[in-house]
């Protein structure tokens, strides 16, 4: 008899010690979008568990179940998330959370200077910004982009040039 209440006894903590065993798990879950607006991404954190308990991560203290939310460069391709929770029967646990990104989140490029005069709703057509930084002209005017030096500029150093040679070559045949 002695025997048999003592197996009920350890049966009866196995499942005393289970349940509180059970009592202790939570997931940490995350999602992503791309915000197309500043070329970040928008991490959406989801700590779920059946019981009750707070916790806290690098984003703040939370209860149980609880959402948080963060934003990282566009490039990046992996972020984790790591929690610590103790739950109201006092034991503690720790999980990451892992959400794997493409890194390729980017925002459109800004739309280009208007050339038109500084008007409220115009837009240029036509042209291209060169290396120099010159805006786009307006297809209108049948002007093409200005990209580089003025004529004259290369022209003059040309002279010099050939000036200087033909001086030196004279100085030569004179000395002779």
């Amino acid at each position: 008899m002695n025997k048999l209440i003592l197996v009920a006894v350890i049966a009866l903590m196995g499942l005393v010690l289970a349940g509180a065993a059970s009592a202790t798990t939570f997931q940490v879950t995350g999602t992503s979008e791309c915000d197309t607006k500043t070329g970040e991404y928008v991490i959406v954190w989801t700590i779920s568990s059946q019981y009750e308990g707070s916790g806290e991560s690098r984003l703040g203290s939370f209860e149980l179940p609880a959402t948080q939310t963060e934003r990282v460069s566009g490039d990046t391709t992996s972020v984790s998330l790591d929690v610590h929770v103790v739950f109201s029967n006092e034991v503690e646990k720790d999980e990451t959370g892992t959400v794997e990104l493409a890194g390729d989140c980017e925002a459109p490029p800004p739309p280009p200077p208007s050339t038109t005069g500084g008007t409220t709703g115009s837009s240029t057509t036509g042209g291209s910004t060169g290396p120099s930084g010159g805006g786009a002209t307006s297809a209108s005017t049948g002007e093409l982009p200005h990209t580089g030096l003025p004529i004259w500029i290369p022209l003059l150093a040309a002279g010099v040039l050939v000036g200087s040679g033909l001086v030196l070559a004279r100085r030569r045949d004179g000395s002779r």
